[in-house]
């Protein structure tokens, strides 16, 4: 847009007005704009990171910007300024985790994507398992993303132990290895919530009740 030559935009201004985003963006950027609500961003940034340390996200060192390692006091996102990745390395990433191309954010004009009507969440573009069901829980008339992570862990418990979780154990796998693609953050109890929870963006909170009183209506008559 040629009256805008000069003037300095922010990313999200360059996103909504269409013009082209860096081939390279920082972590902090690229949650910025995949998602509007603060907690999401949050994870995102924090699974970009880890991913990107374990070598699963490829990412470069921005000179510049990682200087966060030299100072006593520094801004809280100066670790996540100072790595940056490509649309294309970004997209593998999400790739190899089972995770499918984020929608309805402004993050899709990075690819050159388009920018649908929102939905429910730019994470939640799931409406079953992608494998499909695994016949071992019983599944309730309203599915919603919490059973498609319960019924996927059932189905890798069972693949690995040949036999269905309890419900001891099915927390436990929830809380320490829940199936990849679906960002899952295990919470201790504090302030409004009295008992250990999970987190998925998008999705409501699942205390440790409120899943044990799940957990026996999918086993109702499936055990």
């Amino acid at each position: 847009m040629a009256i805008l030559d000069g003037v300095e935009l922010t990313l999200i201004e360059k996103a909504i007005k269409g013009m082209p985003l860096p081939e390279r963006l920082n972590l902090a950027d690229i949650a910025e704009l995949w998602t509007d609500n603060e907690r999401e961003r949050e994870i995102y940034r924090d699974a970009m990171l880890l991913a990107c340390k374990a070598g699963k996200l490829k990412c470069e060192i921005d000179k510049e910007e990682a200087f966060f390692s030299d100072f006593v006091f520094y801004h809280p996102l100066e670790e996540y300024w100072g790595l940056t990745t490509t649309a294309n390395d970004f997209l593998s990433w999400l790739e190899s985790q089972g995770e499918p191309k984020p929608i309805a954010c402004l993050l899709t004009k990075w690819w050159g994507g388009e920018q649908p009507e929102p939905s429910e969440s730019p994470l939640a573009t799931k409406t079953n398992n992608e494998m499909g069901l695994s016949g071992l829980l019983k599944a309730p008339q309203k599915q919603d993303y919490w059973f498609d992570l319960i019924d996927d862990m059932t189905r890798e418990f069972y693949i690995t132990h040949n036999k269905k979780p309890n419900e001891t154990q099915a927390w436990g796998q929830l809380c320490t290895t829940p199936p990849a693609g679906y960002f899952v953050t295990a919470c201790p109890a504090k302030d409004k919530y009295h008992e250990d929870y999970l987190e998925m963006p998008g999705q409501k909170p699942l205390s440790r009740s409120a899943f044990t009183k799940r957990w026996a209506k999918y086993n109702a008559d499936n055990t």
